[in-house]
């Protein structure tokens, strides 16, 4: 099978909800570590915009009143957890040497 095949084998199992989505995800992962993407310079541009619909799309399925009551009591520890993870994401960066 080529590349091509076996993503888009992938992408229509994951799409249709057979695997739960962190086997999707461990599977995309193996996919890109073991194998070149087929559509490289195609995939960057629709990246961008999956991944904002996607945050989009959290946010329309967040209780509101949920959220400012947790919002009240845990700002500071998200507000840690978010610096935390940029900074994280920025030294692992570095240490990779992964441009930007």
């Amino acid at each position: 099978m080529n590349t091509k095949t076996i993503f888009f084998l992938l992408l229509i199992l994951s799409a249709t909800g057979f695997i739960s989505p962190p086997i999707a995800l461990c599977a995309g992962i193996i996919f890109g570590l073991a194998l070149l993407h087929p559509f490289a310079t195609d995939s960057r541009a629709f990246s961008e915009i999956s991944f904002a619909a996607s945050v989009v799309a959290l946010g329309f399925g967040m209780n509101l009143h949920e959220v400012l009551k947790a919002g009240r009591n845990g700002f500071l520890y998200t507000a840690a957890g978010i610096a935390f993870a940029l900074i994280a994401g920025f030294l692992i960066g570095k240490l990779l040497a992964v441009g930007a």
